[in-house]
């Protein structure tokens, strides 16, 4: 092959390798920058509650219907069932365990996407609970300048993400949130564990045990209630989450939970008592593996999307120098010794 071809053929490869850099990191690394189909996480919440204790209330035992301060766990199962494209369907499993053989399950389905992780319509003939705002995580990179929200699945309403700063965990930097949701308790699942009535009787018991203030507005209205008195459930929770700053991934977190029994009556509503206290923080096991997860696939994302391009770019560069070079022309004295080695011998005489 002789050196102008050789010198094309690697300018030509150059140029591509160029190019492969540049769509490897604008177009390939943004396209796998987004939720993994393979998610599948256990987080593990440890603290204390207060739970309604379902035997005082059956037999009228309202002085030992709230179970104070029980240790608990909160284990939440999130994982992507199948994709569509830009759309995962993710499931969300909440279950709460208390002693005595306590438990209560909340289980969630979300159609997301995978880039936006907000809403997504949901393929034809799949289930799904509607929802605005983030459920299970921020977009990769998420933008600290961004006004983000937080769906709470136990109102089914969205709530501002506060950014509260900068931190680390487990060596990882990442944003500080709060979230703050209140209004009517909608989660089908807590629902169903709670009574939706109470007897005219038990409430006169509950009357005694209420604050001054409540105390009077329940007696007042009592003579007007139902013999079977239909209670509405209020529900405030406060989030703390930290957000891995390069995935988006939570990586630690807490929540406090209250939910308030509550009775109709004269237009307002008379709260009654606490069903549910909940307090409880991401253990040390759910932390470190979730630093370590996301560690290794920062490793991953920052191999594709930094150093293979890089390493294509430079290589690319260094081929088509290279071949430019070999392709200068020749030097003048090269090309006097060209012109003398092809001139014609002259004879002697």
């Amino acid at each position: 092959m002789s050196i102008r071809r050789s010198s094309a053929v690697m300018v030509m490869a150059g140029i591509a390798l160029v190019a492969l850099a540049a769509i490897i990191r604008f177009w390939f690394v943004p396209s796998v920058s987004k939720l993994p189909a393979s998610l599948d996480i256990t987080n593990t919440y440890t603290g204390t509650a207060t739970l309604l204790n379902a035997e005082a209330v059956q037999a009228g035992d309202m002085r030992n219907a709230i179970l104070q301060d029980v240790p608990v766990t909160l284990e939440r199962h999130t994982f992507v069932s199948s994709t569509h494209g830009d759309t995962a369907i993710v499931q969300d499993d909440l279950t709460m365990n208390a002693p005595n053989g306590v438990s209560l399950r909340s289980n969630h389905t979300y159609a997301v996407n995978r880039k936006t992780m907000l809403e997504a319509s949901a393929p034809d003939g799949t289930s799904v609970e509607s929802h605005t705002g983030i459920t299970v995580g921020l977009p990769v990179d998420p933008d600290p300048d961004t006004d983000y929200s937080l769906y709470d699945p136990s109102t089914r309403a969205a709530y501002p993400l506060e950014l509260q700063g900068n931190s680390t965990v487990a060596g990882r930097d990442v944003l500080r949130y709060t979230a703050s949701a209140q209004g009517t308790l909608a989660d089908a699942a807590t629902l169903n564990a709670l009574p939706p009535a109470l007897p005219k009787a038990q409430l006169t018991q509950i009357a005694a045990l209420l604050p001054p203030d409540n105390q009077a507005k329940l007696s007042a209205a009592l003579p007007t209630l139902p013999d079977d008195v239909p209670v509405n459930y209020t529900a405030t929770t406060n989030y703390e989450i930290s957000i891995d700053s390069t995935l988006g991934i939570p990586s630690n977190g807490s929540l406090e939970q209250q939910v308030v029994a509550n009775v109709s009556a004269g237009g307002q509503d008379i709260p009654l008592m606490p069903v549910l206290a909940l307090d409880a923080t991401l253990d040390e096991k759910s932390v470190a593996s979730a630093a370590d997860s996301n560690a290794s696939t920062a490793t991953k994302l920052d191999f594709v999307s930094i150093w293979v391009p890089l390493g294509a770019l430079v290589i690319g560069l260094i081929a088509i120098a290279f071949g430019f070079i070999r392709r200068a022309p020749a030097s003048r004295n090269d090309n006097a010794r060209a012109d003398n080695k092809h001139a014609p011998v002259e004879s002697q005489n």
